[in-house]
């Protein structure tokens, strides 16, 4: 008994260290088909600056001593951050070896892409070692060809990344888009109108992102960097000085969420310079 409540004094230590100056909500669902709680972390301008939800890894479907916990992050448009896990509650493979550090980064690196093959496997039905046969073989897919097998999951852990990953960019998505733009604001302050710009589908220019790129307001807050990073990603809008200045901002900003989100989005823009290569991602939450 005295372990137990050990370790949930633990759980509040970090989660106030971790969330401080914030507050965390539970997202109503509206009835939509989701078992897992949904929660937001707004700042003091009630707007929300990034979302996450505990995803547990059932031991009896895994072959696992004991359950596993996973803390998944968003950003405030459904994308993918990290993943978080308690001090001393590594993940494990099928044999109960735990994570390496070479395989966190993988498994970061596999959630951070919305254009992984594994999207394209049909492992719903198959046990953890069921699936480590299945994942080469081409009939595990579904409506793909071979071309669109990468291979990035975890030899020993490939249920796990399946299952994570349908988790990450699944339903929850929208929900999480859904609940950001009924909260933020209808202002004019920047946040809002790039907001703005990202609900109604509407095209910014480049003279817009040039301007942009000189604001400095707002450049600490991860709700900032993710609507304009966001604005970027569904103009289809990248060019040099967007990216130097979103390394800048790297470089200066101490939320370590902003720092991960740009990250995530500069890798994905195949831009990676020192600064960004070297970049160490905790999974601890």
């Amino acid at each position: 008994m005295k372990i137990k409540f050990l370790y949930i004094a633990i759980a509040l230590l970090i989660s106030v260290h971790a969330y401080a100056g914030n507050t965390i909500k539970e997202v109503e669902l509206n009835n939509a088909s989701l078992s897992e709680k949904l929660f937001a972390s707004y700042n003091n301008s009630g707007n929300p600056e990034y979302y996450y939800s505990d995803y547990t890894i059932k031991s009896n479907n895994y072959k696992l001593t004991k359950n596993q916990n996973i803390r998944v992050f968003w950003d405030i448009w459904g994308n993918f951050i990290k993943i978080g896990l308690h001090e001393g509650y590594p993940l494990k493979k099928i044999n109960n070896t735990p994570f390496s550090d070479k395989d966190y980064e993988r498994l970061h690196q596999l959630l951070n892409n919305p254009h992984a093959g594994i999207q394209y496997y049909k492992l719903d039905d198959y046990s953890p070692v069921e699936s480590e046969n299945q994942y080469y073989a081409v009939d595990a897919m579904s409506g793909a060809t071979v071309v669109n097998a990468s291979y990035d999951c975890i030899r020993g852990a490939v249920k796990i990344c399946y299952d994570l990953y349908k988790f990450t960019h699944g339903s929850i998505t929208s929900i999480i888009k859904r609940n950001t733009e009924t909260s933020i604001p209808h202002s004019n302050s920047q946040l809002s109108k790039i907001a703005s710009m990202i609900i109604n589908k509407e095209i910014a220019s480049s003279q817009y992102f040039n301007s942009s790129i000189t604001e400095k307001e707002n450049s600490e807050s991860s709700a900032y960097i993710s609507t304009i990073i966001e604005l970027a990603r569904t103009s289809k809008y990248s060019n040099k000085a967007f990216n130097n200045w979103l390394e800048s901002c790297f470089l200066t900003a101490n939320n370590s969420e902003s720092k991960t989100i740009i990250y995530n989005y500069l890798i994905q823009q195949n831009y990676k310079t020192k600064s960004i290569k070297n970049y160490l991602i905790s999974h601890k939450i």
